[in-house]
């Protein structure tokens, strides 16, 4: 992990945490700042921080990287999302217990302490395979304190839940607001994202090109009426692969991943085509999504889609990386990209244009 000034790229010599892990390579999968932008909470993969016995989250401060010996971590499993709001801290991940208190894949802590609350969200009942992980991909809160939860599970402290679920905040209570969009279907979810007016969710999917059941596409549903319990998706958006990273600013919906294609304004609804999409690895010749056209342009890993209809907005500046974009964060004065390539953006019609490392 390292941070740099958002301005001007600046590396944060100061801030230079050092993990071990048992067993394996360390790895933070989860950055939250903390209070005032002063702290940041980590989650991930690893034993210690800075020597110190922290298993799988802690606190440090933002600018030096010392660790808060003051806070405490220890879960079983790992961390996969973090959210600090409204002063409450939540976590996500693979684990039973935390802090030595039984708690199911989500948990709230003392945001100074580490001290588990008595919140209660636990998830249960894998939609896939034994053995595969089925904690949050993603933690969200709206602004009316309703409190988003992505996952691969069907249970949420024992209701039918199937891959999200809302949690009113006010009163700590799981709402109603139940989807059957995957029916027994496994959950493929990689990434989500809440509107920051709080009105829609969407969720973004791997696990190959099934668009009966959201998987290489993204899925909108409605978050305006949280007591009702048959949501059906607003819109859904085949994206042909993989679709890892969300963003969302006040009138647009960011993709990334690792396709190619993307619907058009002119694709039906809910998809341009059906059957499994194959051969997809082939991002710059002619692919069965290809033959699709106009129904779908091309877009190489990254997308812009129109949030009412979930189709395909015209910009279009492209990635070149192998597995694509992963992460995506919208800021007042664009989007910070995480990807595994070396060029985003494209000057003109010329692909490859900005040289911009991993992370840009």
């Amino acid at each position: 992990v390292f941070a740099y000034d958002v301005n001007s790229g600046a590396l944060n010599t100061a801030f230079r945490p050092t993990f071990t892990r048992n067993g394996g390579a360390p790895e933070v999968l989860a950055v939250e700042p903390g209070a005032n932008n002063s702290t940041v909470y980590l989650g991930g993969k690893f034993n210690t921080v800075n020597g110190h016995g922290h298993q799988r989250l802690t606190k440090m401060s933002l600018t030096t990287g010392a660790v808060d010996t003051g806070f405490l971590s220890i879960n079983d499993g790992f961390i996969r999302d973090i959210l600090l709001t409204r002063g409450r801290l939540f976590v996500g991940g693979e684990f039973e217990t935390i802090n030595n208190k039984a708690r199911s894949r989500v948990a709230e802590l003392d945001p100074d302490t580490g001290a588990v609350a008595g919140f209660r969200a636990d998830i249960t009942a894998s939609t896939r395979e034994p053995g595969r992980p089925y904690g949050p991909k993603y933690l969200g809160a709206t602004p009316d304190n309703t409190l988003v939860i992505a996952h691969r599970g069907r249970l949420v402290n024992g209701l039918v839940r199937t891959g999200i679920a809302l949690v009113d905040l006010d009163t700590d209570t799981v709402l109603p607001w139940r989807t059957q969009f995957w029916g027994t279907n496994a959950v493929t979810t990689v990434d989500a994202e809440v509107s920051p007016d709080g009105t829609y969710v969407v969720l973004g999917g791997d696990g190959g090109d099934f668009p009966f059941i959201g998987r290489d596409s993204a899925v909108a549903f409605s978050l305006e009426n949280k007591n009702r319990a048959t949501q059906e998706p607003i819109w859904i958006a085949r994206n042909f692969d993989s679709t890892y990273a969300v963003g969302i600013s006040d009138d647009t919906v960011y993709l990334g991943g690792h396709f190619c294609w993307v619907e058009s304004h002119v694709a039906r609804d809910p998809y341009p085509a059906i059957g499994q999409y194959t051969n997809n690895n082939s991002c710059f010749g002619v692919t069965p999504a290809g033959r699709f056209a106009p129904e779908v342009v091309n877009r190489d890993q990254i997308a812009a889609l129109d949030p009412a209809t979930g189709h395909a907005l015209d910009w279009d500046p492209g990635s070149d990386g192998f597995e694509g974009v992963l992460s995506i964060e919208v800021i007042g004065r664009g989007l910070l990209v995480g990807h595994d390539g070396t060029f985003l953006g494209r000057d003109g019609d010329e692909r490859r244009a900005w040289n911009v490392g991993r992370h840009g």
